[in-house]
């Protein structure tokens, strides 16, 4: 049985669809006061963001594919690939290794750094976040490594600015509760910065954000998103998409390098995996909200995508 046609409001579409992916799961926020001549070595964080604040003084950052930068006061940079990156006071300044850091904890996931010669001073905060959506991931692969924006720019945003302004006061007087307010507006920022992102860069030739740019795949996508447990058909997507049922397959794969059903079932057994493995709810619970009619249906398909079943990835053996 087919699923409903319907047409989706589609004025917003592709830019609510992506940030209504964004799952982020805040691990680490740092206060960092270095003192010159310092340097930090940060290797690979893999699945992970990074949002950098330099709240007073200057640094220099260096990534293996962009050239070192001169990071100013009020300067966000968020690293959207986990990759390796190098801060310090000056380039060829000594380096030390991030694990190596001398560390002041505040709470379980709020610490502060102090490291250095005793010179001119550099106040950071950095933020460290877990993807936790396969969708969220799907975004982060299409963004720049780097997004990187002066928050104390005249031209930037007034709500971009204020918020660099009471971060960078919070972390200089770090009164009681600035942890917990740094850590809430670096979480806020972090989506703030992709939506400006988003609003200002345009979408590329191929790819998940060109296909939701794309008003008739744009509106498809966001149905299989919204009611993933919808039973999706090639006739009903295409209904949505305001298209041929040939013409919305061939786009759809140029665009996204998989077919319309194959994205459906990707889409609805990388939620469910999530699912199995950042909640209690039962397997049947599961099934049913990602378009599956019995638990024996959903361990076939699950089985046959990740090569294990449901049980084995919710007791921790999960695949890669």
């Amino acid at each position: 049985m087919a699923g409903p046609t319907r047409i989706i409001d589609d004025t917003h579409a592709p830019l609510a669809l992506a940030l209504q992916a964004l799952q982020l799961s805040g691990t680490l926020y740092c206060q960092g006061v270095m003192t010159a001549p310092w340097g930090i070595d940060v290797p690979s964080l893999d699945d992970q963001v990074g949002l950098l604040i330099i709240t007073a003084g200057t640094a220099h950052l260096a990534t293996a594919t962009d050239e070192t930068r001169l990071l100013q006061p009020g300067s966000l940079t968020l690293l959207t690939r986990g990759q390796p990156m190098q801060l310090a006071s000056a380039p060829g300044a000594s380096l030390t290794a991030l694990e190596d850091l001398p560390v002041e904890p505040v709470t379980r996931r709020f610490e502060r750094v102090f490291h250095g010669g005793g010179g001119a001073e550099t106040r950071f905060t950095f933020a460290l976040m877990k993807i936790e959506d396969p969708t969220t991931r799907q975004l982060f692969r299409e963004l720049p490594e780097s997004i990187e924006v002066n928050g104390w720019d005249a031209l930037v945003e007034t709500w971009l600015r204020s918020t660099v302004q009471l971060i960078s006061e919070e972390a200089r007087l770090m009164r009681p509760g600035s942890e917990t307010l740094i850590t809430r507006l670096a979480d806020i920022l972090v989506i703030q910065l992709i939506r400006r992102w988003l609003e200002h860069a345009g979408p590329g030739e191929r790819g998940w954000l060109a296909a939701l740019h794309e008003p008739g795949l744009g509106r498809a996508l966001a149905a299989i998103h919204t009611d993933p447990a919808t039973n999706w058909s090639l006739d009903s997507l295409a209904s949505i998409a305001a298209m041929s049922r040939s013409a919305f397959c061939a786009r759809f794969t140029t665009m996204l390098d998989t077919a319309p059903m194959k994205y459906v079932t990707r889409h609805r057994l990388a939620r469910a995996r999530e699912a199995l493995v950042q909640t209690q709810d039962s397997l049947a619970d599961i099934s049913e909200r990602y378009g599956y009619g019995s638990d024996a249906a959903f361990s076939r398909a699950f089985k046959k995508y990740y090569g294990m079943a449901p049980g084995r990835v919710r007791a921790g053996r999960q695949p890669h």
